[in-house]
């Protein structure tokens, strides 16, 4: 019987190579890459670390992205406090074992670390393919925010198609009807593919967290694959994929009016469960929803494509509950006598402009 204690702690930054080490001693998947996190970096989403502990031959690996609070609505932060949070995505802590004594070693030598940093709060969106949630602490609140939509890929091409619900084989054919023509994109297209996906956003009056920087797009590793949907020579609909270890991730997509009528998202999702089958993959993620309700239209498409569905968590925990007080409180202030939003990181809305939140929006 192993007796852990006080195990060996390394913060590793993008650039370490022992980030990818310690990502090979456990289950993982590609938005746990150094890439990928330093693709958030670029994205002016705060400084990536690997806190990383292991003890008697086990191994705890926790990606955080640590960001300064420099101030509050429109007044600035004098004191240097900080809070962690996850990349955009679905990662969390992972672990060689479930043990409850390693576990709580590690977290409790993450806690000294936070302290040290004077870290305020903590929010971690966990994967609900790789189920981390058992790895949070004692003290980390457990969320069920959304459910998330996966299609099975492991099977030949006929029982694929077979196995979509009809809407999605009807908006395919309709599609293709209409002359569309889905293709794998080069790299070169990402410029293109940015245009079409914030021309997107902007007609869905997105929150400024869809957005994303020129140099999050340059950064994404070679796990990124683009598939476009093409109408002649114009592209019409498009998708950014992330190819994990057996997972197929539906990360980002845009697509044109006509597109969107025509089926164009359709045809993307069924040309990347394609290559996804043909690669060997056993999963495409499709995510879920721009919010938890079950009538969310973002989730409701999804749900047409499969109805596989896995639940999404989210840990929360108050590293420095006076701290976290005070600036919720700044916060408040500045909202005129208005309601609080069920928002964990509150201090980092603005104030002025809060029509919705939700708690799994951090």
């Amino acid at each position: 019987m192993k007796s852990f204690g006080c195990p060996r702690v390394r913060l590793l930054t993008t650039a370490d190579r022992d980030w990818a080490g310690a990502l090979d001693r456990v289950r993982s998947d590609v938005y746990f890459r150094a890439d990928y996190h330093r693709a958030c970096e670029a994205n002016g989403d705060g400084e990536a670390r690997l806190f990383v502990a292991e003890d008697e031959g086990e191994l705890f690996a926790y990606p955080i992205l640590l960001r300064r609070v420099e101030r509050v609505g429109r007044v600035p932060v004098s004191d240097e406090v900080y809070d962690v949070e996850s990349a955009y995505g679905y990662t969390g802590p992972l672990a060689t074992t479930d043990d409850r004594d390693f576990l709580d070693s590690c977290w409790k030598a993450f806690g000294g670390w936070s302290a040290e940093r004077r870290v305020v709060a903590e929010f971690a969106r966990l994967n609900p393919l790789l189920e981390n949630e058992r790895f949070v602490s004692q003290e980390h609140t457990v969320l069920h925010v959304r459910d998330s939509v996966l299609l099975r890929l492991d099977r030949p091409p006929d029982e694929l198609w077979d196995g979509y619900p009809s809407v999605h084989r009807n908006m395919v054919r309709r599609a293709l009807r209409e002359g569309l023509e889905a293709r794998q994109l080069e790299r070169s297209a990402l410029p293109e593919f940015v245009r079409l996906y914030r021309e997107t956003m902007d007609r869905a009056s997105a929150a400024e967290s869809y957005y994303f920087d020129d140099g999050y797009f340059e950064e994404l590793g070679d796990r990124a694959i683009l598939f476009g949907v093409l109408h002649g020579v114009e592209l019409v609909a498009a998708g950014l994929f992330l190819a994990g270890v057996d997972t197929v991730h539906y990360h980002l997509a845009g697509s044109t009016e006509e597109g969107r009528r025509f089926g164009a998202g359709n045809l993307v999702l069924h040309a990347a469960a394609e290559w996804g089958s043909a690669g060997g993959y056993r999963w495409l993620h499709l995510g879920g929803g721009r919010t938890g309700s079950p009538d969310d239209s973002l989730f409701r498409f999804k749900l047409s494509v499969s109805r596989i569905r896995r639940p999404v968590y989210v840990a929360t925990r108050i590293h420095d509950a006076e701290a976290y007080a005070e600036l919720c409180e700044r916060w408040l202030e500045q909202r005129n006598g208005e309601g609080r939003p069920q928002y964990f990181l509150l201090y980092r809305l603005d104030p002025l402009a809060v029509t919705r939140a939700c708690a799994s929006s951090g």
